[in-house]
């Protein structure tokens, strides 16, 4: 994504993730300690922010994220967000207070997403799942089915649509939906570059015209 731009480099760590289903929330999935570990070492890269790239704080819940977050900046001493919390905080700048959901996820991690967020303000209009737990069979969902399912939850009408999985490849349809249904698209991974690229003091909205209009805001 950031490719054709000469300021900007993207460096990545990772920690081990099969599968992603209800039960695995209620074994502590995700350890915080793994996910630190990851971004301490990005940190001695010499990074400029780091982005926990993923989603799980929708389910867990966004206290989740915040407290996650802190403590990598606390490890690091470099500014951190997730893509989850830059979903919040674009929903609060611009007003969503009616979003509707596309995932790949089984429809109970779906509404584990509708409570926090109703809990939060924001209601859900309409939403699209596959019903994959497998993290590897997000990653071979096809355009088809992506394109499918937005146009599904767009029906309902909500003020934005979250394309929410960091292992579902989605950012490269934003555009064209976008221009398609006039609602404006977020996909999980670019919500975590567009945060991670102004919280490094950069200005994402180069990036505007390929992938979606949250790179203007």
């Amino acid at each position: 994504m950031v490719r054709d731009l000469s300021s900007v480099s993207c460096h990545f760590g990772r920690f081990g993730t099969v599968e992603v289903a209800e039960e695995e929330m209620a074994k502590g999935h995700f350890p915080d300690d793994a996910v630190i570990d990851a971004a301490d070492l990005l940190a001695q890269a010499r990074m400029d922010a780091i982005s926990w790239n993923g989603t799980a704080g929708g389910w867990r819940g966004f206290d989740k994220d915040e407290t996650l977050c802190r403590r990598i900046t606390e490890r690091t001493r470099k500014p951190c967000s997730s893509s989850i919390l830059a979903l919040n905080e674009i929903f609060r700048a611009t007003e969503v207070t009616r979003f509707g959901l596309v995932t790949p996820y089984p429809r109970e991690l779906n509404q584990m997403f509708f409570d926090n967020y109703e809990a939060a303000g924001f209601g859900c209009f309409g939403d699209a799942w596959l019903g994959i737990s497998l993290n590897f069979d997000y990653s071979e969902v096809s355009d088809a089915d992506t394109v499918r399912m937005v146009r599904e939850v767009a029906a309902k009408q909500p003020q934005a649509i979250a394309i929410l999985c960091t292992n579902h490849k989605a950012a490269h349809l934003v555009t064209g939906l976008e221009a398609e249904l006039g609602i404006p698209i977020y996909d999980s991974v670019a919500l975590g570059l567009w945060k991670a690229m102004r919280q490094a003091g950069l200005d994402p909205s180069p990036l505007a015209a390929r992938w979606g209009r949250l790179f203007a805001l």
